[in-house]
């Protein structure tokens, strides 16, 4: 719902007071201008002005120490830009370091059907489930 004249300098001052109450130094007229700016020369185009950006393109790498840099360097002319993952993860040495935790031992979200009813129950727990589905089995 739009606001009037009077509720938006009241909102604007609500909103100087907790950011200077914060330590926040906020141009908060600058703001809204640039806002309502993009606001009216999006409405004014058919197509929000967002599309035309230029769009990047991304390379996925693997992380090569320097040799990843000089790549950069040499694939930035032609518009790309790169993303580097590591090829040697720890997890492919040394495999699953944890034991699995049987499911009535975890935690977590459950749902009990009603088996004499359409009765639904929906429930959280940072317990053991099995303790807790005794807990409802006994109510």
């Amino acid at each position: 719902m739009p606001l009037g004249t009077s509720k938006i300098q009241k909102e604007i001052r609500t909103i100087k007071y907790l950011a200077a109450s914060n330590n926040i130094h906020l141009n908060i007229e600058k703001m809204i201008r640039r806002k309502s700016i993009s606001e009216t020369l999006n409405f004014t185009t058919s197509l929000p002005r967002s599309v035309w950006k230029k769009r990047e393109k991304w390379i996925k790498l693997p992380y090569l120490g320097k040799y990843s840099y000089k790549l950069n360097r040499i694939l930035r002319p032609y518009g790309f830009k790169s993303v580097h993952y590591n090829s040697l993860i720890l997890q492919q040495f040394f495999g699953r370091v944890k034991d699995n935790i049987p499911r009535e031992e975890r935690s977590g979200v459950y749902r009990i059907e009603c088996r004499n009813c359409k009765g639904l129950y929906i429930g959280e727990t940072g317990r053991q489930m099995k303790v807790r589905i005794q807990e409802h089995l006994k109510a």
